[in-house]
């Protein structure tokens, strides 16, 4: 008769990517800092010309930025209707 020893295997605890070792490479933030909000450029755009230019379809977009949201900017535009854009699909923003 033979006596077989079951060996238990112990879990592996894996940390980080799971794409090879992250030894030496931050994982996110420290604790106990809060994240600081982005200061952004919206209050020196609001109240003035700009032309934007826009991803897809849109094209070029000339107007006034009436007002600015976390993602959106309000603009009256040069031939007198309101447009709202996704800061997400904006390019370029040239004042003036």
């Amino acid at each position: 008769m033979s006596t077989k020893t079951q060996v238990r295997q112990q879990p592996v605890k894996h940390q980080g990517n799971h794409q090879g070792s992250t030894q030496g490479i931050p994982q996110g933030r420290p604790q106990g800092k809060p994240r600081k909000p982005r200061d952004g450029f919206d209050d020196e755009l609001v109240n003035k010309h700009v032309r934007m230019v826009v991803v897809g379809n849109g094209g070029d977009v000339s107007g006034t930025i009436i007002e600015a949201s976390r993602y959106w900017y309000k603009i009256l535009d040069d031939s007198g209707s309101v447009r709202y854009i996704n800061k997400a699909f904006i390019v370029q923003v040239v004042p003036g």
